[in-house]
């Protein structure tokens, strides 16, 4: 079988940081990385204008530009979509800010190689990536101002919150759906969507986080 094989503009404004991820890019066997390397804004402009590539690995911090004004040019460059957040910012503020733009991903630096290809291809395929720093922070941060957008990964709406803290208090579908008035099939949906958004796979594990979910917001 194939590798796939993935062109990746990489803006990062710390030399050190670019050799680094590029030659363990290049190096790995999963995906076959052609990587090309911009220090700031103008210099990934440059070669947005004259060139095409798969995904856009993007630093917030760059030297001529704060990260609204490089993500609004990347929209008006159409490549917003593809481009996966690297950084060690994980302010709830800003990860909001960023999905709001439409990237396709919003990873710490502080993650492993393994999960940096693993958002690369996912991003690639055109799903979202977030990293569970990043969806805990939104989550924690803002429980009483959460958006109701099901396309934004990590961050529930009112009505998935609600269901979280039922979830929590050991309800079952039924119970959950005549709380909230739906239909079980609507609360079984609502539920589907969480555990998606927040990378969970089990309904045990959904009941563990939201009991974590609910100790936090009680202290």
């Amino acid at each position: 079988m194939h590798n796939q094989s993935l062109s990746i503009l990489f803006v990062e404004d710390y030399h050190m940081i670019r050799h680094a991820i590029k030659l363990f890019l290049k190096s790995q066997s999963r995906v076959s990385c052609q990587v090309k390397e911009a220090s700031s804004l103008s210099e990934a402009n440059n070669f947005l204008i004259s060139q095409s590539f798969d995904l856009i690995l993007l630093d917030l911090s760059l030297p001529d530009a704060d990260y609204c004004s490089t993500l609004r040019r990347l929209k008006e460059l159409g490549v917003v979509n593809k481009t996966l957040v690297l950084t060690s910012n994980c302010d709830e503020q800003v990860i909001r800010k960023c999905f709001s733009f439409g990237i396709g991903g919003y990873l710490l630096k502080l993650c492993s190689p393994e999960e940096l290809v693993r958002a690369l291809i996912t991003v690639k395929r055109g799903d979202k990536y977030y990293c569970n720093e990043a969806a805990q922070a939104v989550l924690n941060g803002g429980k009483r101002d959460l958006i109701d957008d099901p396309s934004v990964p990590g961050v529930l709406s009112k009505r998935e919150f609600e269901i979280l803290k039922l979830v929590a208090k050991d309800y079952n579908n039924a119970q959950i759906a005549e709380l909230t008035h739906l239909s079980v099939r609507t609360v079984e949906g609502h539920r589907r969507n969480i555990r998606f958004k927040l990378n969970i796979q089990t309904t045990a594990g959904l009941i563990k986080y939201a009991l974590e979910v609910m100790r936090e917001e009680s202290r």
